[in-house]
């Protein structure tokens, strides 16, 4: 089981699966599991540990206000959460109530956030602690959407701008904002 980057230097190796069970059993963690749909079988396949409160996440990794300015890092693994937990939280009212995963091969290809519906249609989204997105912020969602074909609905990167932009064919920029944004105004 992996554990979330920033706080794993916390506790000792032996205890973090105990406390990782603990927090999960007290609503204090969620664990996404990884997907896999036969394409690879080079695909991580440890959960990925979300806190659910971000606030609590930046204490237990240090991460102050000044902190967060000047490291891009460790803003990107708080907005990560952040963006995971409220995509868990939409996906338990939304008509289509997609499962939630996480993609990630060995050889370093990742999508952090996979949505999949019960007809299998997928849609990846990256997520950007930028106020701005390039092209290479879709090489995940690319390597995804090549083998799925029609599976692979849409591409996001969520990032902390504020303009939709396209990025070819069913690859959008959106900014964060939109997940809370009224249905055709995004």
């Amino acid at each position: 089981m992996t554990v979330a980057r920033p706080f794993a230097h916390l506790f000792p190796p032996h205890l973090v699966p105990l406390l990782i069970e603990t927090c999960f059993v007290n609503f204090t963690t969620h664990l996404l599991p990884a997907w896999s749909s036969n394409l690879s079988s080079r695909l991580v396949k440890a959960p990925k540990v979300l806190l659910n409160d971000s606030g609590i996440l930046a204490y237990l990794s240090g991460m102050s206000e000044a902190h967060l300015e000047t490291s891009p890092t460790a803003a990107g693994i708080l907005i990560e959460n952040f963006v995971g937990m409220e995509l868990v939280k939409l996906a338990t009212w939304s008509q289509t109530r997609p499962e939630l995963f996480y993609f990630r091969t060995h050889d370093g290809k990742e999508v952090d956030f996979l949505l999949q519906d019960r007809t299998g249609a997928v849609v990846g989204v990256e997520v950007k602690a930028a106020s701005s997105a390039q092209e290479n912020d879709f090489k995940g969602l690319r390597a995804l959407a090549d083998p799925l074909g029609e599976r692979f609905v849409r591409g996001l990167v969520l990032y902390t701008g504020d303009t939709l932009l396209p990025f070819g064919p069913r690859m959008h920029a959106l900014p964060i904002a939109t997940l809370w944004s009224p249905i055709g105004n995004a």
